[in-house]
């Protein structure tokens, strides 16, 4: 797919007039979510996951009532996807029936709300709407985005691995039939700068900053975490070995995966104290920064990547 088509398609997902057909969807990449907060600890921290479920262990064993067993239950299968991974997928490998969502977080639109004043989107997001330092006067977009699910049958994924020339990946236990929910944690809002005709499609600004809570990752309670990013991971397309290697490079806390345009590069960096990552769409295509702060993950979607970073600095 050519750049200019890739931009147009992933930028007319941030609109709610656009009518999309099936051939759209197949095409679309995925747009919002977290990077990690903070460096790593000196010593080894169980992820948290890892404390939740110990915490669920605790509940199902202590409370023998049917209401606690259910809230124990509900404790171990939640996961906050604390960060977020840049992850270049090659589509000719792979399809929609292989991506789950916490590797390919399809955005679908739902209920939107569209005003000039910061007051009323803050009100409408229900958190504060950081802006940036710039000469155009902000837009501000607020929507309700929708939880995904995903019911994972096997049989139907070794048939579509068996149509694209690919090996069954292993499957971890319980997998099969398992209902993968992806929730978000907020409201998200969408803070656009400027007019550029130059950018087809029907979200023409210069620039735009996307803000929300991270999403939240819901698993069958006898689907372990580890286990399961591994298998997405390699459904995706990715090898086993670069699968687990991208694992490691994360760290302890739950990911989610980001697929970026054939040709990006990946370059760290640091926002405002943060680690985030600034992703360079090859041609002349539109650049991404991501970071994620205690609370919320951000991206700064701009045609000037060598300005990001310090256009970045200047939100308050």
């Amino acid at each position: 797919m050519a750049t200019s088509e890739f931009v147009t398609r992933k930028l007319a997902l941030l609109d709610t007039g656009l009518v999309m057909t099936q051939e759209q969807i197949d095409a679309a990449w995925s747009r919002v979510q977290q990077r990690a907060a903070a460096p790593p600890p000196a010593r080894r921290i169980p992820p948290r996951w890892a404390l939740g479920m110990g915490v669920a262990a605790t509940l199902a064993i202590a409370l023998l009532t049917p209401g606690a067993r259910v809230l124990a239950q509900s404790v171990w299968r939640s996961i906050v996807l604390w960060q977020a991974a840049p992850v270049t997928l090659d589509m000719a490998n792979t399809s929609m029936d292989l991506l789950l969502p916490n590797v390919f977080p399809l955005h679908q639109n739902g209920e939107t709300w569209r005003t000039a004043d910061q007051a009323e989107a803050e009100r409408l997001a229900g958190f504060h709407v950081l802006t940036l330092a710039s000469p155009h006067q902000p837009s501000f977009r607020v929507e309700q985005q929708p939880e995904i699910a995903r019911v994972v049958d096997l049989a139907a994924i070794r048939a579509e691995l068996t149509r694209l020339g690919r090996p069954m990946v292993e499957a971890p236990d319980g997998i099969d039939g398992a209902r993968i929910v992806l929730r978000p944690g907020s409201r998200l809002a969408v803070t656009s700068y400027g007019e550029c005709p130059q950018i087809k499609g029907m979200w023409r600004a210069c620039a735009f900053l996307v803000q929300a809570r991270p999403k939240v990752l819901t698993l069958p309670p006898n689907v372990m975490p580890e286990p399961f990013v591994q298998f997405s991971l390699e459904l995706a397309g990715l090898p086993s070995a670069q699968a687990r290697q991208l694992q490691r490079l994360v760290g302890a806390d739950p990911a989610i995966y980001l697929p970026n345009e054939a040709g990006s590069t990946v370059e760290p960096v640091t926002v405002r104290g943060h680690r985030g990552f600034l992703v360079r769409s090859p041609g002349n295509g539109a650049h991404v920064l991501q970071w994620q702060d205690s609370e919320f993950h951000f991206e700064l979607h701009t045609r000037d990547a060598a300005g990001a970073v310090a256009l970045a600095e200047t939100l308050r």
